[in-house]
């Protein structure tokens, strides 16, 4: 089922969430579940084929997988480069059957490379590499995407994470030594996506760990990246997204993150930033059912002990908060760490307790769920049209 030409596609879809066009006349490769085999070069994956396949890919080449199961274990690619003017891409040959990944897949100093149209479920529960793993992992790096896929599955591994944002540290797991990447990741864009079952254990305590996204990288002048448009549900013990490291002897975090019109629904918290982050720029964000019951708790927490002033600066503006187990009553705050807390409230940053944005469906499954009727919350998350400037 494999056509020899320059183009590879890889058949991933998901939910009705749009697909990234193609270059005209572009010829492409097919990969199904068929194709899946051993390989010594990828030996803790069942589908290592998948992979030697993926590191046959040119600048401009797409690779589609075709609809079906594709049980990957650990599959860890490294150094898969494409241009910013001919990005290697992997999508889905039909985004109507998305193809389903199982285990882990990791991505270790992609350049230019799109992951669009993907399944990613969790499955990795071993120790080995750092593990137990969510369902992906993208450590260093310059220019990648993640679009319109489904991210899932940290519930059944009880990773601390579904998606991780790595980068250098090379002392922790599981970046091996010798991948120190100053200046990345850069440019990474995280758009149109479902995260949905993070672990949530029996009970949460004071410090919900388990997160959809965990950017856990040491950041300077030329990191960052766009996480934008997303949906992110049922975190009820850690945030949608966080930024920074939980190692107060490492307070060094992501630097230059802007966190755009998502949506953030039923979980602990929306964005936590812990630690020493800087350049980060939330806005447009609609955030509801926050339902983390603790005196300190905020939708958008901000542990900033370490660092009393930002450059460059934390901003926050347009923060649509509904119907949130608040007893603060407030969209952001310092939660510990002396109490400070850097970040600037530029506008229209509202507590809404009666607001209810009205959603059309509440099932993540549905396409263009958690589309809001309620006028002003149509201003706001992953849908949202009102401007970013105040």
């Amino acid at each position: 089922m494999r056509t020899s030409i320059r183009t590879l596609v890889i058949a991933l879809g998901l939910l009705g969430l749009g697909l990234t066009g193609l270059a005209a006349c572009t010829p492409a490769i097919t990969f199904g579940p068929g194709d899946c085999a051993a390989d010594s070069h990828f030996a803790e994956s069942p589908c290592g084929s998948l992979g030697t396949k993926v590191k046959t890919l040119q600048p401009g080449d797409t690779l589609k997988l075709e609809p079906g199961s594709y049980d990957i274990g650990y599959l860890r690619l490294a150094d898969i480069h494409g241009t910013s003017d001919s990005p290697i891409t992997i999508t889905a040959s039909d985004p109507t059957q998305p193809p389903l990944l199982t285990g882990v897949l990791s991505l270790a100093g992609a350049q230019y490379v799109t992951v669009d149209h993907l399944r990613l479920q969790a499955t990795w529960t071993s120790t080995a590499h750092g593990g137990p793993l969510g369902a992906l992992s993208l450590t260093c790096g310059i220019g990648w995407r993640v679009q319109n896929s489904e991210i899932f599955g940290a519930d059944q591994t009880q990773s601390v994470w579904n998606m991780l944002i790595n980068g250098k540290k090379a002392d922790t797991a599981p970046n091996p030594p010798g991948s120190e990447c100053a200046g990345e990741p850069a440019g990474f864009v995280v758009s149109g996506n479902v995260f949905h079952n993070s672990y949530v254990p029996a009970s949460c305590s004071a410090d919900p760990k388990w997160h959809h996204i965990y950017a856990n990288f040491e950041g300077d002048d030329s990191t960052g990246g766009t996480i934008s448009r997303n949906l992110f549900v049922g975190n009820r013990c850690g945030a949608g997204i966080k930024l920074g490291t939980g190692d107060q002897t490492k307070p060094k975090g992501a630097r230059n993150v802007d966190i755009e019109y998502n949506t953030f629904y039923d979980g602990a918290r929306a964005i936590l930033l812990q630690n020493d982050i800087r350049g980060t720029t939330i806005v447009r964000n609609l955030i509801d059912k926050i339902v983390y019951p603790h005196s300190m708790n905020r939708s958008i927490p901000v542990a900033l002990g370490t660092v009393a002033a930002a450059t460059p600066p934390n901003t926050i503006a347009h923060t649509f908060a509904a119907n949130n187990l608040n007893q603060n009553g407030k969209v952001w705050g310092p939660v510990q760490d002396n109490g400070i807390g850097v970040l600037s409230d530029l506008c229209d940053n509202k507590f809404r307790s009666g607001d209810d944005p009205q959603w059309n469906s509440t099932d993540y499954t549905v396409a263009d769920s958690f589309t809001p009727a309620n006028a002003t919350a149509a201003k706001y998350g992953r849908f949202g049209h009102g401007p970013a400037a105040c």
